[in-house]
Parts: C-alpha cells; sequence; structure tokens
C-alpha cells in the first residue's frame, strides 16, 4: 500500500492524515511516496523512480519551452521539427529528461525516442497490408514476368525459354540454350573445329602431315605413336649450340659476333696476381710534365706541380682567375673592358662638341657646346646634305639620274581587266585590250570564272614582254583557275601552275627570255 505526496518539500508541503501519527510528515519531499511497512507495522517515506510527467509539447525549432530547470522524468512530445541539444527532431518524436538539469542543459541528460520510422502507409493503403504479385500495390509484371494464381496464392515467376521476349536461362551445365548470338560483341576466340582437315580425337606427332615441326636443328625419332622430335645439338654446322652445364658457349667460331664486352684484365704491365699500384710503380706510368712524384712504394704521392713557370700547371686563385701569366697566344677572347676614351680616364663625359666623341660629319650638324650641345641631321636636298622623305614617305625632288633598278613607267595605278573565260593574255579577245607592252607593267587580271574552270595562257617571252614585265592574276570563282606557261619555265619548273582555291593569286614577274616566269 502506497500513499504519494507532491507539493513542497517539508512540513509546508505534507497533508495531515488520520492514523499516521508515527510518521513525520514534515520529513517528505516532492516526488517521495508514504510505503506501508507490513512487517514492522509503520508507514515510512521513500523515493519515487521510473515516474514519467508529460509537459506538453516542444518546438525544435524554437528550443522552447526551456529546459534548464527541468527534472528527471520530464517527458515532451516534438510539436515543430528541428535541430537541437545535436540531434534531428522530427514531430511525434518523445524527448525525455533522464536526469535533473540544475539549471544547466546538458545533452547527455536528454533522451530521443524516434516515433517517426514507422511505414505510414503502402502505396495509399493503410493498416495491415498484404501484398501479392497480382496485387495494384506491388506491380511487378512485365516483360519476361508471368504472374500465377490470385490474392494470397498467386506467384510471380520468370517467363524463360528462346523465344520473344522471353528470358534466357542457363541449362544444367550453365551453357546458353541455343539461341540466335549474331549480336553478341567480344566473344572469345572460336574453339579449333579440325586439325589439318582432321576432325574428331587427332593424334599429333613429329612424323605426322598434320605438325609439321621438322627442320634444320631438329631431328624426329620413332614412328606415329612413338615419335620424338629433339634438338639435333653440337658444334656442327646446322646444329643447335647448347650451353654447358655451367651456363657457358662450347668452343665454337665466335668470329662473327658483335658487341661483344671488353676482354677482363688478366695481368697489369705484365704483373699477375695483386698488383699494387705506385705513383713510382713502373706498372703506374703517372709521373710527366707538371706532375711531381713525393715518396716511394706504398707511401709515394702524385702531386701537380703548379706555378707560372716552364712546364707547370696553371691554378686558379683563390677567386677563380688565371694568375699573371703570358696570354699572348689566347684566342676568341671577350672584348676588354674599356680604360680610357679618346685618352681620358675616369669620368668621362660625352658631349657632341667634345673631343672624346667624334660624330660630327657630313651630313651632321653640332649646335651649342659643351653640355647643352646637340648632333643633328643637315637635311635637304643640297650637295653633302641628307635626304629626308616627306609627309607621304615620298623622296623630295632631287636628281635621281644615278639611280637604279627603278621599275618602268606606265602610270600610277595598275590596268584592271575582268576574264569569264578561258583565254591567252595579249591575245585581243575579250575584254583582253589586245598585245601587252612593256609600258604596261602591273596588268591584273580578275578571273570571275564562277563555277567554271578557266585556263589563261601566258604571253610570249620576247619584244615587248621582257625581264620585269609583271602580270597578277586573282581568282574569284569556285571553280579551279590553270595559268598555262606557254612553253616558259614557272618557278624553273616546266609546269603549269593552278590557283586551286577561291580568292588565291598569283603575282608573275617575267626575268627574260629562255629563264620564263618566277612567281612573287
Amino acid at each position: 500500500m502506497t500513499l504519494m505526496i507532491s507539493g513542497g518539500g517539508g512540513g509546508g508541503g505534507a497533508t495531515a492524515l488520520s492514523g499516521l501519527s508515527d510518521v513525520t510528515l514534515a520529513a517528505l519531499a516532492n516526488g517521495q511516496i508514504l510505503q506501508y511497512n507490513s512487517g514492522t507495522g509503520q508507514w515510512e517515506n521513500t523515493a519515487l523512480t521510473g515516474q514519467l510527467t508529460y509537459k506538453g509539447s516542444f518546438d525544435a525549432t524554437a528550443g522552447t519551452p526551456a529546459l534548464t530547470n527541468a527534472l528527471k522524468g520530464d517527458f515532451y512530445v516534438i510539436s515543430v521539427a528541428g535541430t537541437q541539444f545535436g540531434q534531428s527532431w522530427s514531430i511525434g518524436d518523445h524527448l525525455i529528461v533522464n536526469d535533473d538539469m540544475g539549471g544547466v542543459i546538458d545533452s547527455s541528460k536528454i533522451d530521443k525516442i524516434d516515433n517517426t520510422d514507422a511505414v505510414s502507409s503502402v502505396n495509399g493503403a493503410t493498416g495491415v497490408v498484404n501484398l501479392y504479385a497480382d496485387d495494384a500495390t506491388l506491380n511487378l509484371a512485365g516483360t519476361g514476368l508471368v504472374t500465377s494464381g490470385t490474392g494470397a496464392t498467386s506467384t510471380l515467376n520468370a517467363d524463360v525459354g528462346t523465344g520473344a521476349n522471353q528470358l534466357v536461362q542457363l541449362d544444367g551445365s550453365s551453357r546458353l540454350p541455343a539461341v540466335d548470338g549474331s549480336q553478341l560483341t567480344n566473344l572469345p576466340a572460336a574453339p579449333v573445329t579440325s586439325v589439318n582437315g582432321d576432325t574428331g580425337v587427332v593424334n599429333l606427332y613429329a612424323d605426322n602431315a598434320t605438325l609439321n615441326l621438322a627442320g634444320t636443328g631438329l631431328v624426329t625419332s620413332g614412328t606415329g605413336a612413338t615419335s620424338t622430335l629433339n634438338a639435333d645439338v653440337g658444334t656442327g654446322a646446322n646444329q643447335l649450340v647448347q650451353l654447358d652445364g655451367s651456363s657457358r658457349l662450347p668452343a665454337v667460331d665466335g668470329s662473327q659476333l658483335t658487341n661483344l664486352p671488353a676482354a677482363p684484365v688478366t695481368s697489369v704491365n705484365g704483373d699477375t696476381g695483386v698488383v699494387n699500384l705506385y705513383a713510382d710503380n713502373a706498372t703506374l706510368n703517372l709521373a710527366g710534365t707538371g706532375l711531381v712524384t713525393s715518396g716511394t712504394g706504398a707511401t709515394s704521392t702524385l702531386n701537380a706541380d703548379v706555378g707560372t713557370g716552364a712546364n707547370q700547371l696553371v691554378q686558379l686563385d683563390g677567386s677563380s682567375r688565371l694568375p699573371a701569366v703570358d696570354g699572348s697566344q689566347l684566342t676568341n677572347l671577350p672584348a676588354a673592358p674599356v680604360t680610357s676614351v679618346n685618352g681620358d680616364t675616369g669620368v668621362v663625359n660625352l658631349y657632341a662638341d667634345n673631343a672624346t666623341l667624334n660624330l660630327a660629319g657630313t651630313g651632321l650638324v653640332t649646335s651649342g657646346t659643351g653640355a647643352t650641345s646637340t648632333l643633328n641631321a643637315d637635311v635637304g636636298t643640297g650637295a653633302n646634305q641628307l635626304v629626308q622623305l616627306d609627309g607621304s614617305s615620298r623622296l623630295p625632288a632631287v636628281d635621281g639620274s644615278q639611280l637604279t633598278n627603278l621599275p618602268s613607267s606606265g602610270g600610277s595605278r595598275p590596268n584592271v581587266y575582268t576574264q569569264s573565260a578561258s583565254f591567252t593574255i595579249g591575245d585581243g579577245t575579250g575584254t583582253d585590250p589586245g598585245a601587252v607592252t612593256a609600258a604596261e607593267l602591273e596588268r591584273v587580271y580578275l578571273i570571275n570564272n564562277g563555277a567554271t574552270a578557266v585556263t589563261v595562257t601566258l604571253p610570249a617571252i620576247s619584244g615587248d614582254v621582257g625581264a620585269g614585265f609583271k602580270l597578277q592574276i586573282k581568282r574569284l570563282g569556285t571553280a579551279a583557275v590553270t595559268i598555262d606557261r606557254n612553253s616558259e619555265d614557272i618557278d624553273d619548273q616546266a609546269a603549269n601552275q593552278t590557283l586551286s582555291v577561291q580568292y588565291s593569286s598569283f603575282t608573275l614577274v617575267c626575268a627574260g627570255a629562255g629563264i620564263g616566269w618566277y612567281i612573287i
């Protein structure tokens, strides 16, 4: 028999009960109970364990209500999902306090009962749901699947076979049945079906026509099933060479071998056995010009005799520089550094009128003196002046009688002619104005041939068409334009040229009779 007292601890929370004169009610605390001990006939106060007290809903997003003073046994039902106390909470989960918080929230004192894992429905069905192969809630039927029976006795089987849309089932030996395999890829090589025309059980022997192994260096002994193919080893003609028991070649003629390793050393200057080499030993000839031997026998040392005297080796100093030696025989030396300027040493300032800077000359003019002097070009068209191009990059009006290799006169602009069919330059056909002359340099032909192939024949090199005569031919159409050489060479080749790309062009310059044309 038990009686629970709730409310504040001490006498303020106790209630006077009749028949409990032997119990000090003031000692009861919140959450304790009165329990009757039949053995002693007394009421005793004891702590209540295992009690859960529902405290309402808990917002796991806002973290409310606060749990800083929650007591052991308090529990809440999650009303708003969220993350609190290091855990994710869903609506319907239970939050249980497993120990008094005491004013500070401790996540280890909070337990979670997950109430969200259960299936709530199956394809819309709730309650006890039974799934069958023919049930709308279990959609498994498809090509190659066969449903037999109905309801609780229905079965879903595979429709196996070799017909259309059936599933292929391996036989008892894990082999595919007889089906069309024409679309299979990456198959292994086909097995051997015959040997030299023989089928069935084929026995191969060294003397059998189906096994042709006999050759130079191979020897067949026996016949039929007892025949053996052996190697004919030895050092005679056509025999195979067999290494001896130490994996060495036998004594054979090796004169035709190439890339052999160098022979091992068998003696040193005639000495054999253990040979000690010293700087003064006849077996080690190291002494020479610039080399000095000190000591004898095992304590001898070979040193370099360095210095700047005859036959000595030159040693660089501590700064990796050659010592003071005669360098008159050295070649390919870098240019010597400047040590003076027109005899001046030290800090040398160069001015246009300074004797140390000799720049004045024909066409150069010095203005000013000292540090303010300037060297200018004396430009003009008078004697000893430099000629300056005008604003259009043209020479001024000067006497050009001594100029050479000038282009022939004939107008400042090329003559442009449009052609659409095959023609010979200078034959007077079409829009070609007729015979060409040396005065008609830089004549331009635009071949507007469209989709029709055209041949342009060059003029003969003679008379007015000589060295320096220039022609320009450009293809405008989509069809090829062939340049007929007219028995002359083009770029030193006895071959016609073709403009194979639309809008491509050739500029041809005549080099004279017997030479031909050049493409530039």
